[in-house]
């Protein structure tokens, strides 16, 4: 099973590393449809929360639902915030509002799963590892629920939103 895991890992860094998201210099994002990411967000939020919780829950045999959706829930917030904290780390013309207008942001991409993956494994591996019997199959619930439920927003965005550098 370690053996299933490194090299979903493998193939997902060299997925990021050939596939990234593609951008041109010294161009500014222009939405070219009404809709914007920030739109569907109530709706991807909750899909998100009730698939990850409702696998958690069943794959992971934890009975405790009220600490499987504060897990959730927190680790969704710090996955949420992430690209954010990393703009205005390495700086960003914008303010909060004018980077939802300004920069895809949130267009979902395998590296946006990566980073997903980073910010939410270790939040409800932690928090729950004291509440399953097999910790090795948490961890790839939590891989394999936020791969699902990126994939399903990705499909969500891709059908509203549209934009081009």
């Amino acid at each position: 099973m370690k053996y299933k895991i490194s090299n979903f890992l493998l193939v997902l860094f060299y997925t990021c590393l050939f596939f990234p998201a593609l951008s041109l210099a010294n161009s500014s994002w222009h939405w070219l449809t009404d809709a914007r990411p920030i739109y569907i967000l109530p709706i991807a939020c909750v899909a998100t929360i009730a698939i990850e919780t409702i696998m958690i829950l069943k794959c992971a045999k934890i009975k405790n639902s009220p600490k499987v959706l504060t897990c959730v829930l927190l680790a969704n917030l710090l996955s949420f915030a992430v690209p954010y904290i990393l703009m205005f780390c390495f700086g960003t013309p914008y303010d909060f509002k004018g980077m939802i207008e300004n920069t895809p942001s949130y267009t979902i991409c395998a590296s946006y799963l990566v980073m997903t993956l980073l910010a939410e494994i270790p939040v409800v591996y932690f928090m729950l590892k004291n509440d399953t019997d097999n910790k090795l199959k948490l961890v790839c619930i939590i891989i394999l629920c936020n791969a699902i439920t990126t994939l399903l927003v990705t499909i969500m965005e891709r059908s509203v939103c549209v934009g081009s550098w």
